[in-house]
């Protein structure tokens, strides 16, 4: 599957995270169903990081169910960088029904991945 990176690398919204930008995207039978970024939010006027993957499930609500989710970090140098989804994403990822997860590794052309196993996401 091509993701489209680099038209959505171009509308990445000004991003207040000055070491890397991350976006994530929600991909259903080989469609893409949203994309999310990461970016500070400000519920209640109290500063809250909203991860990029928080942001794409939240967007493709129902049509999670059952998808492949693509994480990419890419650092300040335009470099790919690990977006390992972190604990509390991994608990975002399985109440929306998300079944695979790719990420980006440091500087590689190749993705790590996790998979929905057992009660438990299990990096393979």
């Amino acid at each position: 599957m091509k993701l489209p990176i680099k038209e959505h690398k171009s509308k990445h919204p000004a991003s207040d995270v000055k070491t890397a930008s991350l976006m994530a995207f929600v991909v259903r039978r080989g469609k893409v169903v949203t994309v999310g970024y990461n970016r500070r939010v400000f519920p209640n006027g109290e500063a809250f990081s909203q991860h990029a993957e928080e942001a794409a499930l939240k967007k493709a609500g129902s049509r999670a169910k059952g998808a492949t989710l693509y994480v990419l970090r890419f650092k300040k140098d335009g470099s790919r960088g690990m977006a390992r989804p972190c604990g509390r994403c991994h608990d975002t990822l399985n109440r929306a029904g998300i079944v695979r997860v790719f990420f980006s590794l440091d500087n590689v052309d190749r993705w790590g991945k996790l998979i929905w196993q057992n009660a438990q996401w299990i990096e393979v």
